[in-house]
């Protein structure tokens, strides 16, 4: 409940306050009127002219003009380095909203941090502000007001310009949640304000003190000596001539070291000339959310007041408290997105489709009570979003919960006064007068405050409580749990499991499926199954295998489904193996003969047909059973949880991959460092993590090795299909995108996914030798990356030599860059647990290039290296008389599409919505051992038209009725031979094939280009005449691997209707035509 409004009379504006932004920016605006009171008679001499700023020794005329629009960077100003170093923008991301990264929070980042105790964060904004400028400016001898103010006015023009320009998308991709610009460009104008005093927490570079800070000293330093010399020699001029003396300046800026009192007069004098200079690009219809021109105006649609005074007050508002404000409008803003697609991945485009549960089983056939799981194929989506939410919410509440305790100390006055025992910027006290009003105020404590800050409007709009309502000053502090209840009734202390502290509750949709699961009601409802009188779930008997079952031991090593658990786990793996120097990829372990029991899991996989069935003609058993490759069992002894879990092989398939990624993700954030390559940096104890890294990854190789064992025992997979291309199908179809985006670095798998369709490895298909998937290419990568780990970081690291000094590292070191950060070292992101062991020492070694490079070329045969061996000379043949060109009978087929309009028809009406076919080849009913073809769309489109022609042509001709009579088919003659015919039919049907499967693969690129963009958060145009694959290929010549790809399937398909092979699949495509049949009759 709200407090009862206090009744301070002398500021009952307080009260007014509609959010926690518009509080800060009152108080802002007293401490503003303070200082501007208080420095009246120094800003005239600290104000700046940019008309007056002169960069040349001997100027010919003015340098700059009067209107910060109109400065260059590269003229106006004092950085005279080259090298681009006067961009205010260099070295800064483009991204200046991001839907993805978010604040560091990290405290070798952040001044003033105790660990991850408390300390700020700063916004993803803040990392990239354009300031770059300011810590190359090397002409000091022409430093003066002008030219300082004109260096600073260009990194506000360029910081407003880069904002400004990126707006509209941030604006149409958050529609109803983006910020304000004026708003945003407040933020920076402050925190541009706290660099130029010497008030910025954010530290890009390491050590106390920033190369930028030092910089500002002794400029203002310079700054500090003009004003002396002009009041000794009197050269002031203006109404406050007089008015002070040379004596009394040195008094006030008795602070000859920091210069911070001179410095905040320096700002409050030149302060309109930036705010001016930030919005130079702002366009109409945008303002400032207060009235703060003249006291009461708004703006004038371009974030400007007609007297040119800033609107804004945010530069007298403690940095960390604009940060606190504006990470709570961007997590909210965040939130409400992730959670409509979490309802969307779970529960189905319309909310009402499905009810999937966070860890990815269908609800509906899901008994948890009995250990009954059904993994449906929509609720893997449900399953790969999930994770990474409830990750990035436990993230957020420990970013929450810091700058929580930041706000405790810093409004208590604790932390004030060890600065001020240091020496801090807080000269005069102004921080203490804000601290002062804020707890005189109506929000007098945290929690109050804390209450305004969920009054955000963006905070506003999550209103259902199933999605975890916004409410900061209802945060549970008393509890450290990430993992939240795995009962899902909200009795964790985490608060991202407790709906009843909705602000990091992950949202029903996340959550597991009910004991008994639900139950479909019809109109998109599902009512939760309720136990029985016995208190038992009704459910069917679960399937068991007959006595003395062959099967497949598939021993998993398991780390859990929850962050905590499997952090936890890999430091109890890591722990237990470390005296082992191999760990077994058989089915007889879980990695060793000491492994803990609790990292176990063994299961045992049947085969379909050895499943009982309870009942004949069960259809529990044909619906959930037949065709999802046999069952696996795991039998469990822990107490209540005792029991046969089972899963359908297809489940287990789906619970083993996820794993699998999960598993990888929390080991590249504990290796993060690790695994760089940028830094020859050796690193203590990254060599014992990154050889127990190893051996999880030859565990789960052998782990594979035995799932794709049982997968080739699967009835049907044999029949037509060679196992590999199903299973790469099923794993790049549904896996790919998870995958990479599970791992993070995207060039690294697109180089995995070329290696796996390259030239030489398809080739290899047609030896039916080819095992390896993309998951085999990536545990081999993986692999590789813990070898050359283990080669940049030795067990003994090389002492630093004297004089070189070292670095202190974590022990454990932290997170790489997310997917889309720009490299830098600003942009690292870190998680809070890092911080806890900071004792180890990095050391600098020069000689590590051989160690740290990646092998540039892999044997895709499995062959090995070649031997060079002698070869026996061969008598040169005599070449075959050359054919005719094959360009040419197609470049005439296409002379009149006409001839093959059939196709369309073929491609975009009867098989638009072909999907895959699987029939028995008996029938079109399977039996429990027969099982099953299955044949691929493509294949069911496959163009035959010409082929058709030509036996429909033949039939005719051996009919001695029509001999003689038969049209020909185009670019063919009566005189031909029948062989030649038939290779011109083959010819044409398969570019008629090639153009059409082109044309689909562009389609598609085009589709991705497009999600990507709007998953990324872009805008995304429409370009019809834009066709790069066209022109890639055009100007290279090159062939895409993915569709080359295609081309060997298709060819492959030709090859067989020729031979007259795979006829069961001619039998069963009745939709098709029947010139395979005819064609494999005439050729007999």
């Amino acid at each position: 409940t709200k407090m009862a409004p206090k009744a301070a009379v002398s500021e009952p504006k307080y009260y007014q306050a509609t959010s926690a932004k518009d509080f800060l920016d009152q108080i802002g605006e007293d401490i503003y009127k303070k200082v501007h009171l208080g420095d009246a008679d120094y800003r005239n001499a600290l104000q700046g002219h940019l008309e007056n700023a002169i960069f040349e020794k001997h100027p010919r005329d003015k340098q700059a003009p009067s209107d910060p629009c109109g400065l260059e960077y590269q003229w106006h100003t004092n950085v005279t380095d080259g090298h681009n170093k006067e961009n205010p923008c260099e070295k800064r991301s483009d991204v200046r909203f991001s839907d993805t990264e978010g604040a560091q929070c990290h405290s070798k980042k952040i001044r003033g941090s105790n660990s991850n105790k408390d300390g700020a964060c700063a916004p993803f904004r803040r990392l990239h502000l354009c300031d770059y400028n300011f810590e190359n400016i090397s002409a000091l001898d022409k430093i003066n007001n002008h030219t300082l103010l004109a260096d600073v006015c260009l990194a506000a023009l360029h910081e407003g310009e880069s904002i400004t320009g990126r707006y509209p998308q941030h604006q149409e991709t958050n529609r109803g949640t983006a910020s304000q610009l004026c708003t945003v460009l407040a933020r920076s104008f402050a925190d541009i304000g706290d660099i130029v005093r010497g008030k910025d927490l954010y530290r890009r570079d390491k050590g106390e003190e920033t190369k930028l800070e030092q910089k500002l000293k002794e400029i203002f330093g310079i700054i500090y000596n003009n004003l002396m010399k002009d009041l000794k020699n009197d050269k002031i001029r203006g109404k406050n001539k007089g008015n002070v003396t040379m004596e009394e300046a040195e008094e006030r800026y008795k602070d000859t070291t920091n210069f911070y009192e001179l410095r905040e007069d320096w700002w409050d004098a030149n302060r309109a000339k930036v705010w001016k200079a930030i919005t130079c690009h702002v366009v109409s219809g945008n303002n400032y959310f207060r009235h703060t021109c003249n006291g009461q105006n708004p703006t004038q649609n371009n974030c400007q007041c007609i007297s040119g005074d800033p609107p804004t007050y945010f530069d007298y508002v403690p940095q960390y408290l604009r940060w606190f404000e504006e990470w709570a409008e961007d997590f909210c803003r965040k939130k409400k997105k992730k959670v409509e697609n979490a309802k969307k991945q779970c529960r189905g485009d319309n909310g009402t489709d499905r009810y999937c549960s966070g860890d990815g089983f269908d609800c509906t056939k899901t008994i948890r009570a009995k250990y009954i799981y059904a993994i449906g194929d929509e609720c893997t989506k449900c399953s790969f979003w999930c994770r990474p939410y409830k990750r990035w919410l436990e993230n957020q509440k420990q970013e929450f919960l810091k700058q929580k305790k930041k706000c405790e100390n810093e409004i208590s006055g604790n932390s004030r006064q060890k600065r001020a025992a240091r020496g801090g910027s807080d000269h005069k006290g102004y921080e203490k007068i804000f601290y002062d009003k804020l707890k005189a105020g109506v929000y007098g404590n945290v929690g109050e405050f804390l209450e305004k800050l969920s009054d955000e409007e963006v905070c506003k709009k999550i209103t259902d409580e199933k999605e975890g309502k916004i409410n900061f000053e209802k945060v549970n502090t008393g509890g450290t749990a990430r993992s939240g209840s795995t009962n899902g009734d909200g009795g964790g202390t985490s608060g991202t499991n407790d709906k009843n502290e909705g602000t990091f509750y992950h949202s029903e949709y996340c959550e597991i499926c009910p004991e008994c699961g639900v139950r479909h009601i019809g109109q998109g409802k599902f009512e939760v199954k309720t136990k029985n009188e016995s208190g038992e779930c009704q459910s069917k008997n679960p399937f068991t295998p007959t006595e003395n079952t062959p099967h497949t031991v598939i021993n998993v090593l398991s780390f859990g489904d929850k962050r905590d658990e499997i952090k936890s786990k890999i430091v109890t793996f890591c722990n237990e193996t470390s005296d082992s120097s191999v760990v077994s990829g058989g089915s007889d372990d879980c990695g060793g003969t000491n492994i803990d029991p609790s990292l176990c899991e063994k299961w045992k996989c049947y085969e379909e047909q050895d499943i009982k069935k309870h009942v004949e003609h069960d259809p529990e058993y044909h619906r959930e059973v037949e065709g999802s490759g046999g069952i696996c069992i795991l039998e469990t002894t822990k107490g209540d949880k005792s029991g046969k879990k089972q899963k359908t092989f297809n489940d287990f398939f789906y619970f083993w991959v996820g794993r699998l990624l999960n598993d990888s993700i929390e080991w590249r954030e504990k290796l993060g460092k690790c695994l760089k390559n940028d830094k020859k940096t050796c690193i203590r104890k990254c060599n014992d993590n990154c050889k127990c890294y190893e051996r999880w990854v030859d565990k789960k190789k052998g782990e594979w090795k035995n799932i794709k064992d049982h997968f080739d025992k699967q009835p049907g997979v044999n029949a037509l299909l060679p196992p590999y291309i199903v299973l790469e199908y099923v794993l790049e179809e549904f896996y790919f995108p998870l995958i990479k985006e599970a791992y993070g670095d995207s060039t690294a798998i697109e180089g995995i996914k070329k290696t796996l369709h390259s030239k030489e490895n398809l080739q290899t298909a047609a030896t039916g030798t080819k095992k390896k998937t993309i998951l085999d290419y990536l545990l081999d990568h993986e692999k590789e990356d813990a070898q050359n780990c283990q080669q940049k970081h030795k067990e003994k690291c090389d002492e630093p030599k004297a004089g070189g000094g070292g670095d202190v590292a974590r022990a454990d070191p932290g997170t790489s860059p997310q997917p889309g950060t720009p490299a830098g070292d600003d942009q690292e992101q870190h998680s809070e647990s890092e911080e806890e062991e900071e004792d180890d020492d990095e050391v600098e070694d020069k000689d590590e290039d051989d160690a740290s490079e990646v092998k540039d070329t892999e044997d895709v045969s499995g062959e090995g290296p070649k031997q060079d061996t002698q070869q026996p000379q061969e008598t040169p043949q005599e070449p075959p008389p050359a054919g005719p060109d094959a360009c040419n009978i197609v470049k005439t087929l296409f002379k009149n599409t006409n001839n093959f309009s059939d196709a369309c028809t073929l491609k975009y009406v009867t098989g638009k919505n072909y999907g895959w076919r699987c029939v028995a080849p008996s029938g079109s009913k399977s039996d429990a051992t027969g099982g099953s073809i299955c044949i691929p769309p493509r294949r069911r489109r496959l163009y035959v038209g010409r082929l058709s022609q030509w036996a429909e042509e033949a039939t005719k001709a051996g009919s001695p009725q029509t001999s003689g009579t038969s049209s020909q088919i185009d670019g063919q003659t009566a005189s031909q031979d029948p062989s030649e015919k038939l290779r011109d039919a083959f010819i044409q049907s398969a570019a008629v094939e090639t153009f059409f499967l082109w044309h689909k693969f562009k389609m598609d690129k085009k589709k991705e280009k497009k999600e990507k963009e709007e998953a990324n958060g872009g805008l995304v145009t429409d370009t019809p005449t834009e066709d790069p694959e066209q022109k890639e290929l055009e100007q290279s010549g090159d062939i895409p691997d993915g569709f080359l790809r295609q081309m060997f399937y298709t060819l492959a398909d030709y090859k067989d209707i020729f031979e007259g092979k795979n006829m069961e699949v001619v039998n069963l495509l009745k939709d098709g035509s029947p010139s395979d049949k005819e064609m494999v009759y005439k050729r007999k």
